[in-house]
């Protein structure tokens, strides 16, 4: 070597990235990554529904009232119920059910499945310089990739036109009945 010594510090100097280095000072991590990630893969939420009438557990309550009646504690519920009632009256109950919140654990799945590698981000669709590529220089999956693509974009486009062909045919049929007339023959 030329004399001098190599440090860790050093090492770590030339090596550091400094958008880790700022993340990192702001507590953002892998770790921190990950757990939040694993957070919102299991994440919950609430939904308030009103039904009508009042809702009741006929053998939760049997149970309390032969307890009562022997002169015993009232029994700790077995399961915990799926749903908690927030207000109740003869007519209607309120109740909260704690569900599953799709999207959050949908993008979550993305968000890590992209941080695993399992989606392309860019799929380059040029040859060298912007020119267009050979059916053969494009590789066995990739091409997959863009049949699946293209079936998708047609099946969608399909999908949008018979819908705008049905709203434009039943929107015609509404003006011809409408105008003055047109139930008498030409």
């Amino acid at each position: 070597m030329n004399g001098k010594k190599v440090t860790k510090a050093a090492i770590d100097k030339v090596l550091a990235d400094p958008v880790t280095d700022a993340l990192s000072k702001h507590g953002i991590t892998l770790d921190e990554l990950a757990r939040r990630l694993r957070r919102d893969l299991d994440r919950k939420e609430t939904k308030i529904i009103k039904v009508k009438g009042s809702i009741f557990d006929w053998a939760e309550y049997l149970e309390r009232e032969a307890a009562r009646l022997n002169g015993a504690d009232p029994p700790a519920p077995a399961v915990e119920k799926p749903y908690r009632v927030l207000a109740s009256s003869s007519d209607e109950t309120v109740i909260a059910i704690d569900v599953d919140a799709i999207g959050t654990q949908v993008e979550a799945r993305e968000d890590a499945q992209k941080l695993l590698g399992l989606y392309k981000e860019r799929l380059e669709l040029s040859g060298p310089g912007g020119g267009p590529l050979s059916y053969d220089d494009i590789p066995a999956e990739e091409r997959e990739l863009l049949l699946a693509v293209a079936r998708d974009y047609e099946r969608r486009l399909n999908e949008k036109n018979a819908k705008r062909g049905k709203e434009a045919g039943k929107k015609g049929r509404r003006k011809r009945q409408d105008r003055p007339g047109a139930h008498e023959g030409r």
